[in-house]
């Protein structure tokens, strides 16, 4: 489980977000811990932080995804983007409009 807030501060964003998200990759089914989660990266770098977050993810998903056909590849990420950007929804700032362009690095 990811710790509160004070037991990380020796960790940089990068290293932080990505430890964060990893936990999120692990737990996708539990939208409370995404979006504890969320609110963790919001509270040490807010919405520029949140964004940067949210594409380790989608980098984690699409790492993950290379024996998939293409096409179930675009439907997946699809779909984890979409979980994931509401249920960050009133995160800081985050909003409907927050998530950032989707990755586009989808093997054929």
């Amino acid at each position: 489980m990811i710790s509160g807030k004070g037991t990380d501060v020796n960790l940089n964003y990068r290293e932080f977000n990505h430890i964060c998200m990893k936990h999120v990759y692990d737990h996708f089914t539990n939208r409370q811990s995404i979006r504890k989660v969320g609110a963790m990266i919001n509270e040490r770098g807010g919405l520029e932080q949140m964004q940067i977050s949210f594409h380790v993810f989608e980098m984690m998903v699409i790492r993950n995804l290379k024996k998939i056909k293409h096409e179930d590849q675009s439907q997946i990420i699809s779909k984890v983007r979409k979980v994931l950007n509401e249920t960050w929804i009133g995160i800081g700032d985050w909003t409907h409009n927050s998530a950032p362009e989707p990755v586009c690095l989808l093997q054929k």
